[in-house]
């Protein structure tokens, strides 16, 4: 009798929340929750009146116990999962049936998941809808496909969920802000200020950062460009520039956060009397996988075509000497500064590359044969990627920065490199 009582307190908890939630019962079908609720609340009546005085307490005690498990639902719990695990337990041939949403929802600019809201039946997640250069909290209802904004719908947020669903931490920075901290109510928007830092730069002479647009090498994808200007900048003088560059997969360097995501070398570098120029070519984030596969099995060459669009762009500024470019990046950065001094030698003057990939055959193979496949399957592409094959091709000054003991891009790539300029001397 406790046991039945407890297992009746449960299912009536969920049948008041969720009177039409399907259940399978085995040789009868799919019916309803509530009727389930209904019929074992007349078997358990039948079943008090035939006991003893023990039964009675055991049924009061079991009663008890089901509807303070119940009470924990109410805070969030999934109720699919104690149905599938208590029900199944208790009852043997029950089965809740799967329910189909009304929709399908897709979102080509879905970043993550952050969690669900079982109780709403919500879907947490962060989304670039509102521009590549953000990330925004929305809720989306997985039953209509509506989706909430949660946010300010400025610059770049991230988000912890409660286990409830209904409060999120939202950690954000916009250009402006250098970071934020709120707790917001899912369902009316509320929000509560945990944190507001200060600018660390206060006080000093800061550099101008701009962003815009260019055109891609393919003439029709939009490219996002930082640039950086000395704080006395003069339209009339002339400038260096500096090309700081990553472009690999996985990364972004342009955003809506703070400061446009320069760097503390960017600003130190312009107020040195550079201008600072930094460009996401395709096959970065967070534009879609269409954007990214463009690199896919050569990695390098395209992402080579844009940034030389970006120098055709900062060669039309009046300002700046066209004479006097140079180009500087680690890791990827380090690929694509070597690779551009090596297949466009007449804009670079000087490069420096810190651990650059010369020969991809040589790079870890989680992340070579992700973008590249293998050498096996792909040699076409490792020769082409491979920058020993271009190393006569070298006229500007490169720097090659490589620590001996790094283990992911190991020194082979260096000293090989270094080899064949020799070589093709």
């Amino acid at each position: 009798l406790g046991a039945s009582a407890s297992v009746l307190a449960i299912v009536i908890a969920v049948g008041v929340r969720e009177p039409n939630y399907p259940i399978q019962l085995m040789f009868i079908g799919t019916v309803k929750l509530k009727h389930v609720a209904i019929f074992m609340l007349l078997l358990d009546l039948l079943f008090m009146t035939s006991g003893n005085a023990g039964g009675h307490i055991a049924h009061l005690g079991g009663a008890l116990a089901g509807w303070w498990f119940a009470a924990g639902l109410q805070k969030g719990h999934d109720a699919t999962k104690w149905i599938n695990n208590v029900l199944d337990f208790f009852a043997g041939g029950w089965r809740p049936s799967p329910r189909k949403p009304k929709m399908k929802v897709h979102y080509s600019d879905k970043q993550k998941d952050y969690d669900f809201n079982a109780r709403k039946k919500e879907v947490i997640i962060a989304s670039t809808e509102v521009s590549p250069l953000q990330s925004n909290l929305y809720k989306v209802n997985i039953n209509t496909g509506k989706r909430t904004p949660l946010d300010n719908s400025k610059g770049v947020h991230n988000g912890i969920l409660s286990a409830s669903g209904n409060y999120i931490i939202d950690r954000y920075s916009t250009p402006d802000t250098p970071r934020k901290i709120e707790i917001t109510n899912t369902q009316n928007k509320k929000s509560v200020s945990l944190l507001t830092a200060k600018n660390p730069y206060e006080g000093f002479i800061m550099p101008a950062i701009e962003t815009g647009t260019i055109k891609a090498a393919d003439g029709k994808t939009d490219l996002y460009y930082r640039l950086v200007k000395p704080a006395d900048f003069d339209p009339n003088k002339k400038y260096p520039a500096i090309v700081y560059v990553y472009g690999g997969p996985h990364a972004q360097m342009i955003t809506n956060g703070w400061m446009n995501d320069a760097r503390g070398w960017d600003i130190y570098m312009a107020n040195k009397g550079y201008i600072m120029f930094t460009l996401d070519n395709r096959g970065s984030s967070n534009r879609g996988l269409e954007f990214e596969n463009v690199t896919f099995r050569h990695l390098g060459i395209e992402e080579g075509k844009d940034q030389v669009k970006g120098v055709d762009y900062l060669k039309s500024l009046p300002y700046i000497d066209s004479n006097r470019i140079g180009v500087h990046g680690w890791s990827f950065g380090g690929h694509m500064t070597t690779a551009l001094m090596l297949r466009y030698p007449e804009i670079f003057k000087v490069g420096v590359a810190g651990g650059p990939v010369i020969d991809w055959k040589y790079y870890e193979i989680m992340y070579g044969e992700r973008y590249m496949d293998t050498p096996q399957t792909n040699p076409e592409g490792y020769e082409q990627c491979d920058l020993k094959n271009l190393a006569g091709q070298l006229k500007g000054h490169l720097l090659i920065i490589h620590d001996d003991h790094d283990d992911t891009c190991v020194p082979q790539h260096t000293l090989s490199f270094m080899k064949a300029c020799i070589d093709a001397r």
